[in-house]
């Protein structure tokens, strides 16, 4: 009995030992090896490098290289004799380059994603609205730049009072081609790469680091300093503010663009051409407050028609507080994210810059 109870307990020992699960030791790898983790961090390295770029240096720096071209006299060097329309034309079209073109190009580049928040879709009331706000904006801002030079140059800070159409009396008159040349130049390309610049990339990136009273005058005064001229400032500051504000509510470059073209339109051809609308003085030592009456009611009828476009533009917006909710807080957030030290040094730089162009 004794055998035969051995013989049928290894049978079942054995398959117990074969059941049986033998512990095993695993061995722990890494998932991720060294020169993945290296670069990684060589790709935080890069976007936090990327964040610190803006496009406002780029532009400054373009802006440098003209202010050179312009002290070595590049113009004349190349267009011989006086200052002329060819002239004006040449140093326009390589400003809007090295200021506008050139830095947008190298920007896109070291961040392409940038495109990905422009919109050029617009609602067609929107834009037609967009384009009847530029004209009486452009006069009343024409008006304020009239008014106040007048008070500086009374008081011995500025030489002459303000004129308008300096630029356009370097075209030939009463020639359909050279006009369709002065309105592309000055109305309608610095319309589209100013907008395309200043709105569509650097207000863009501004509200993700200023608040947003803070991005909207920072947009503003740059629009303001790229005129590089002491008359030029106030009215182009009141456009950044005018155009940043209709950015925000609508989401559009195109609109904004059409609002600075009317802009444009108005303040270099239409106050110069239509005689109703003219506000050259011919003498600023007798003028008397009887002879800017006119003027004044002028401008308080332009002040009438703007309001009213002003306050349907700002309550027809593209937002849908429901459906974007994100972007309404994104918009109307503090600051997301730190703020650009770069940007700060660049904005010195555009003064400073602008301080050299105006005392030479």
């Amino acid at each position: 009995m004794d055998d035969k109870q051995n013989n049928n307990i290894r049978p079942i020992n054995k398959l117990r030992s074969e059941n049986t699960i033998r512990p095993t030791k695993i061995r722990i790898v890494n998932p991720t090896p060294k020169t993945s983790q290296r670069l990684a961090q060589q790709a935080n390295i890069n976007s936090k490098w990327q964040n610190k770029l803006n496009l406002l240096f780029f532009i400054v720096l373009g802006c440098l290289i003209f202010l050179l071209l312009d002290i070595f006299n590049f113009w004349q060097r190349i267009i011989s004799g006086a200052f002329t329309w060819k002239s004006l034309t040449l140093s326009q079209i390589v400003f809007l380059f090295l200021a506008f073109v050139l830095p947008a190009i190298i920007y896109i580049l070291l961040k392409p994603q940038i495109v990905f928040s422009i919109k050029l879709t617009v609602n067609p009331l929107t834009a037609f609205l967009c384009i009847l706000i530029g004209f009486p904006f452009a006069y009343i801002m024409a008006l304020i730049n009239l008014t106040l030079s007048i008070l500086l140059e009374r008081i011995g800070i500025l030489d002459n009072i303000i004129f308008f159409g300096q630029q356009l009396q370097l075209f030939p008159a009463n020639n359909a081609i050279y006009l369709i040349v002065y309105l592309i130049m000055l109305c309608l390309i610095p319309a589209i790469l100013i907008e395309f610049s200043l709105r569509g990339i650097i207000l863009e990136e501004l509200l993700l680091q200023k608040k947003q009273n803070r991005a909207i005058f920072f947009c503003a005064a740059v629009t303001g300093l790229l005129t590089f001229q002491l008359q030029g400032f106030l009215p182009y500051f009141g456009l950044g503010l005018l155009v940043s504000m209709l950015y925000l509510y609508h989401q559009s470059i195109t609109a904004i663009i059409l609002c600075h073209l009317s802009f444009n339109l108005t303040y270099h051809y239409l106050i110069i051409k239509i005689s109703i609308l003219n506000l050259n003085l011919t003498n600023s030592s007798v003028i008397l407050i009887e002879d800017l009456i006119p003027t004044i009611i002028k401008g308080l009828i332009a002040t009438t028609i703007f309001v009213p476009l002003f306050v349907i533009l700002s309550q027809t917006k593209k937002i849908n507080p429901l459906l974007d909710s994100d972007k309404i807080i994104e918009r109307h957030s503090k600051k997301k994210e730190p703020g650009n030290k770069l940007f700060n040094l660049s904005f010195i730089a555009l003064i400073i810059l602008f301080i050299v162009f105006v005392i030479i």
